[in-house]
């Protein structure tokens, strides 16, 4: 599917009805039509379940996990924080609800796999 049928066929899909998905430290979108879920990365369509593993959630900030990395924002700033304790974890999620916006995510399974380690020498 290009990307001109891609946005087609998610021009009808209401908005804000998004489910998100983290397995293997990757997070996923798809989008819920009752009977189906769209992949937003591939435009692939699944049946409702069929496709789905690891963690779902209808609330991103629910995937964030310790030792994750976020990216966030309001009207007047940004900011990168690492996740260090289910704390700090809390302080987010109260957060978000308070009016701040998750821009990125690096889950710390991506991070552990693409970081370079430094050896004591």
């Amino acid at each position: 599917m290009n990307q001109k049928e891609l946005k087609e066929k998610l021009k009808y899909i209401p908005e804000n009805k998004y489910i998100y998905q983290r397995h293997d430290g990757i997070i996923y979108k798809y989008i819920d039509t009752g009977d189906y879920y769209i992949s937003c990365e591939t435009g692939i369509s699944c049946a409702s379940g069929s496709c789905l593993l690891g963690k779902v959630e209808d609330n991103l900030v629910e995937l964030v996990e310790v030792g994750d990395i976020v990216e966030i924002f309001d009207v007047l700033n940004e900011d990168v924080i690492y996740i260090w304790s289910e704390e700090m974890l809390k302080a987010l999620k109260e957060d978000i609800k308070n009016g701040i916006g998750i821009r990125r995510i690096l889950t710390h399974e991506q991070f552990e796999a693409n970081c370079y380690k430094v050896k004591e020498e």
